[in-house]
């Protein structure tokens, strides 16, 4: 939110933004929605905005402009490929409760959150991967889940040896 990104992110971003737009009844064109939005992002307001949002749920502001107060506490794991080849898929729902076991998800309502729990991704679909490039690091406070989800979350990438052809990052609008 503060003007940078990656490029396939924003554009996913203004995409939905302008169909959000258009359920609201909103009638700005998508061009004037896109033009809009990276004003408000380099110009900062969307991140006061968010920042706003963060100080009335009572978080921590400094957390947002520097992550590290936060992660600094988290144990951490890289996971590394052990293949060579091409990134063709991700099995995401099995990533998402990956992260509810992590702690960044709930399968009850009165599950607690683990707030420095959850993944960061280093490589995407399309990407060429040998040994030991780093797939994925996985955060949280208790060292044991950490450990765990792991070793388990290397299988939620499908390496290939060709890549495949990439699809559209938008398949279809409803």
């Amino acid at each position: 939110m503060q003007g940078s990104g990656p490029e396939d992110s924003r554009e996913l971003t203004n995409a939905l933004s302008v169909e959000i737009l258009k359920v609201a009844g909103d009638k700005t064109s998508a061009k004037e929605v896109k033009r809009q939005l990276e004003e408000e992002l380099q110009s900062g307001r969307a991140f006061e905005r968010f920042a706003s949002y963060v100080r009335a749920c009572k978080g921590d502001v400094k957390v947002l402009e520097k992550p590290s107060l936060l992660l600094g506490k988290a144990h951490k794991s890289v996971v590394r490929c052990e293949l060579s080849g091409y990134i063709t898929g991700f099995a995401t729902a099995r990533l998402g409760y990956l992260g509810i076991m992590l702690g960044a998800g709930r399968q009850k309502a009165d599950d607690r959150i683990d707030p420095v729990a959850g993944f960061e991704l280093h490589r995407k679909i399309g990407d060429k991967v040998d040994r030991q490039t780093e797939l994925i690091t996985v955060y949280g406070s208790d060292r044991a889940r950490v450990a765990e989800v792991a070793k388990q979350v290397r299988d939620c990438f499908k390496i290939e040896a060709k890549q495949s052809n990439l699809e559209e990052l938008i398949l279809k609008r409803m």
